[in-house]
């Protein structure tokens, strides 16, 4: 049953100022709309005592997401003291942490509530807003107006130093590099930190207008991709131009790169952005990390007055430094993440034998569909539904877990997977998803010594007054459909196919 979804007045909603807004969205057609505040935190939930946006559905949780303000823009995230029973989803994926961008669409079970905002500085783009250009590297000759060593940090220069208020400039500096390295270096979600970063840098240069990050992608190709978008003043809807001669300066050299007059640099000749939009000044750096570089901070300004400086370039220069090492934390958090998950996943049917050669990378896990060759055991306890019937559901249960432990721990030795469990009965597979060579011997070897450890499991029933039990088991040797079956809200790696019915 569709439920109503309201926002709770009362001393928890201050500070709504028009800015952003969730719009509750049923089918196509916006439906109720619920300011956000500057500051402070939203609570999506179920809980009217909890929650300012109340979904009154019994599958959402009491505090199913929270929405809150940070430098980057307003961030979602799943549950609040810790993580919803069904997840939250952004898009379609299903999120721990996401700075959201105009247009987003948080799902949170049967509910969409659509994410608006209009302030200017949140304009947030996208990857096809980034386009890079093809230019003469043997042009690049004297076209760098300033070059600075990626590794050379955001210290003054000498020069930086000879009067009072060049002084007083260089301390602001400092201070600003310290303020923007204590924000990014405490978070660990990818999506957050580079968000904060582009916020960050607008905020130190406030004349940039137009700015991006691109990180090289990880399967190890070396191409890079924009990662965040972000754009200010007078032509929020302009595509973003770089030159690839700039890119290549910057990746292969790991410099820092400025130029104070785009308009007349070579390198950004025949981009549209660059004339159109009288781009006039230019910095670029890499981001660098323990010697690698991981991708690129771009900023532009059209301003020429207060176009970009050397000093500029240097405080640049040491934010992505701090920027690097903590977008390199994050991706390694990241992958931690994704093993500890994946890990998770085929430890729940799959022996631990396999797990680590599928993680070592020594075997490969196909979870597409495709046909594989193999043997499919079922087991069942003989007339185990009459005999429920008997018992207390706590008692079932308990048997049946002390049962299955016993048999799994079986099956994973001989080295089989575990399809799933039905009731009381076990669905085991050889040669898939992983494909193994003398599955049938390793399936019927399973199937006797289940029969046997059945003898100690019905011991141990007779020592507590229980009655013991009889187990059948059916094997079958052949072809069958592995894979991920299911729909978008659920799916599951399984096996189908006339030999395993058979079995």
């Amino acid at each position: 049953m569709l439920a109503v979804a309201e926002v709770l007045v009362g001393a928890r909603e201050k500070g709504v100022a028009g800015r952003a807004k969730l719009v509750k969205v049923v089918g196509d057609v916006p439906w109720e709309e619920f300011p956000l505040p500057e500051e402070g935190e939203t609570v999506i939930g179920r809980d009217r005592r909890l929650a300012n946006v109340v979904l009154e559905d019994p599958t959402v949780s009491r505090e199913h997401a929270t929405i809150f303000v940070t430098p980057a823009g307003y961030v979602i995230k799943d549950g609040r003291d810790e993580p919803s029973r069904n997840g939250t989803f952004v898009n379609g994926v299903r999120i721990s942490e996401k700075v959201l961008a105009p247009g987003d669409k948080i799902k949170i079970r049967h509910w969409v509530l659509e994410f608006a905002s209009t302030a200017k500085d949140e304009l947030v783009g996208t990857a096809t807003d980034v386009s890079v250009i093809r230019d003469d590297p043997s042009q690049i000759s004297g076209r760098v107006e300033e070059s600075i060593d990626a590794q050379e940090g955001s210290g003054a220069s000498e020069d930086a130093l000879v009067d009072v208020d060049e002084v007083q400039r260089t301390e602001m500096r400092l201070r600003t590099f310290y303020d923007v390295s204590q924000a990014i270096g405490v978070i660990l979600t990818l999506d957050v930190l580079l968000n904060q970063v582009m916020a960050s840098l607008f905020r130190v240069f406030t004349q940039a207008e137009r700015g991006f990050v691109m990180l090289q992608e990880v399967d190890g190709s070396g191409k890079l991709e924009p990662v965040v978008v972000r754009k200010a003043g007078s032509h929020p809807d302009a595509q973003i131009t770089v030159s690839q001669t700039i890119i290549d300066e910057v990746m292969t050299k790991k410099v820092a790169v400025l130029s104070r007059d785009a308009l007349s640099d070579d390198r950004f000749r025949g981009g549209q952005s660059i004339s159109s939009f009288n781009i006039r000044s230019v910095m670029c750096a890499p981001l660098v990390c323990q010697g690698e570089v991981l991708g690129i901070i771009h900023i532009d300004t059209t301003s020429s007055i207060d176009s970009f400086d050397r000093e500029d370039l240097r405080l640049l220069n040491g934010i992505a430094s701090q920027a690097a090492i903590s977008i390199k934390n994050a991706q390694l958090l990241e992958e931690v993440r994704r093993e500890v998950e994946l890990r998770s996943n085929l430890a729940r049917y799959m022996s631990p034998a396999f797990v680590e050669q599928v993680l070592s990378g020594s075997r490969a896990l196909d979870l597409g569909g495709r046909l594989s060759q193999g043997t499919v055991l079922f087991s069942d306890i003989v007339g185990f539904t009459s005999m429920t019937l008997m018992m207390r559901p706590e008692e079932v249960v308990k048997r049946l877990n002390r049962y299955f432990e016993i048999m799994v721990e079986v099956i994973f030795v001989n080295g089989g997977s575990i399809d799933k469990f039905g009731g009381d009965a076990i669905i085991a597979v050889w040669g898939a998803p992983v494909p193994s060579e003398d599955d049938a011997f390793f399936a019927v070897k399973a199937a006797l010594e289940m029969q046997n450890a059945l003898f100690g499991f019905n011991y141990g029933l007779l020592e507590d007054g229980l009655t013991p039990v009889e187990m059948g088991i059916g094997l079958n040797s052949g072809t069958f459909l592995a894979g991920n079956i299911g729909s978008s809200r659920r799916m599951e790696y399984t096996i189908i196919g006339e030999n395993v019915n058979l079995a």
